[in-house]
C-alpha cells in the first residue's frame, strides 16, 4: 500500500464525510496553520494561505496540497559551482 493511498481514494471517489462550508477567511487560517504545522517558513505558509479561494475551487488540487504537506520534510542543500549544482 502506498504512502498516500488515502489521497488516491479521495481523488477516485471523494471523501466519505459531508462537505463543510467555510468562508475563505476560515480556509486561509486553516491553510496558514497547516503550512506552519508542516514546517514551512512563515512567509511560505502565508503565500499558501493566500491561495485559499483558488484551492477551494478545485477539491483535487486542495487534496494535492494536503498530500504535499503530509509526511516528513527534509531541508534541501545546494552545493557546487556556477556550472554544476548538486541538490540533496
Amino acid at each position: 500500500m502506498s504512502k498516500h493511498s488515502w489521497f488516491n481514494a479521495f481523488v477516485a471517489k471523494g471523501p466519505d464525510y459531508p462537505a463543510i462550508r467555510q468562508s475563505s477567511a476560515e480556509l486561509q487560517a486553516l491553510l496558514l496553520k497547516a503550512g506552519l504545522g508542516a514546517g514551512l517558513p512563515l512567509g511560505h505558509a502565508q503565500d499558501l494561505s493566500a491561495l485559499a479561494k483558488f484551492l477551494a475551487s478545485d477539491p483535487q488540487l486542495l487534496a494535492m496540497v494536503a498530500a504535499a504537506l503530509d509526511g516528513p520534510h527534509h531541508r534541501a542543500s545546494l552545493e557546487g559551482t556556477d556550472e554544476h549544482i548538486v541538490v540533496e
